[in-house]
């Protein structure tokens, strides 16, 4: 809406209203900057929810990473813990008796 077309509609209006017709630009320009004010306000509003939409995102994807690299530590650290107690297993079994396999196992294991 231009505000030509708003002028020539309020100086109609206004007057079935009670209100002088010279009271009509004033009144556009109020309603046009109500407008404008609205939308500047709906934009800033977008923008805002558009950015907290981002960084929720953000947020979910690093949660999920640290979820999984922690999983895969707790992964190693139990793969190192049974590693470790094999290994004890094995070298408590006296060396002469050890097979061939078992001293393989150990050399896998200590490397």
């Amino acid at each position: 809406m231009t505000y030509n077309s708003l002028q020539s509609g309020l100086t109609t209006v206004l007057p079935l209203l009670g209100a002088s017709a010279t009271a009509a630009p004033q009144v556009a320009l109020a309603v046009m900057g109500i407008g404008a004010a609205i939308s500047i306000g709906t934009t800033i509003w977008n923008n805002f929810a558009k950015a907290a939409e981002n960084a929720r995102n953000k947020v979910d994807e690093s949660v999920k990473s640290y979820q999984e690299a922690a999983e895969n530590l707790e992964s190693l650290n139990n793969e190192l813990t049974t590693n470790k107690e094999k290994l004890e297993e094995l070298l408590a079994i006296d060396a002469s008796s050890r097979t061939k396999e078992q001293e393989d196992e150990i050399a896998n294991l200590q490397s």
